[in-house]
């Protein structure tokens, strides 16, 4: 083997990534932030992502808000008559830093199975979000 050959590939693979990366951004679809395979594939996030410490590689912050979303239990379909929803909007303290999911004010109140006067079941989502320093 060559090693012009093996040169000439990685130039024309990176000038053909670029290219392809030049078009999507020129077409840049309105629409892809709200495709998400959560809710389809997996369930749906009980909360908004958000990374608490960005040098660890599982932490992720999104900054588009179609695709937090969609990436939301509350996007999972249509909601069902049963059923009388409450969001909790906030700082941290709604997101729930240093809890788990189960352990916010969305996740005790739906843990303790609340119904309403005329029998629909109370659902709280969390919409909350950490606040950038």
């Amino acid at each position: 083997m060559d090693w012009r050959f093996f040169r000439n590939v990685l130039i024309k693979a990176l000038v053909l990534f670029l290219a392809l990366n030049l078009i999507f951004a020129a077409w840049n679809p309105a629409g892809l932030g709200k495709v998400s395979a959560y809710n389809h594939l997996f369930p749906g996030r009980s909360r908004f992502p958000f990374g608490e410490n960005p040098t660890q590689a599982y932490n992720l912050s999104l900054f588009n808000l179609d695709a937090m979303f969609a990436s939301h239990e509350i996007a999972a379909g249509p909601k069902p008559v049963d059923e009388y929803r409450v969001i909790l909007v906030g700082d941290s303290s709604v997101w729930g830093t240093l809890l788990r999911p189960e352990e916010t004010l969305a996740g005790r109140l739906n843990a303790a199975g609340l119904t309403l006067c005329d029998g629909r079941s109370l659902r709280v989502y969390n919409l909350g979000y950490q606040p950038y320093p």
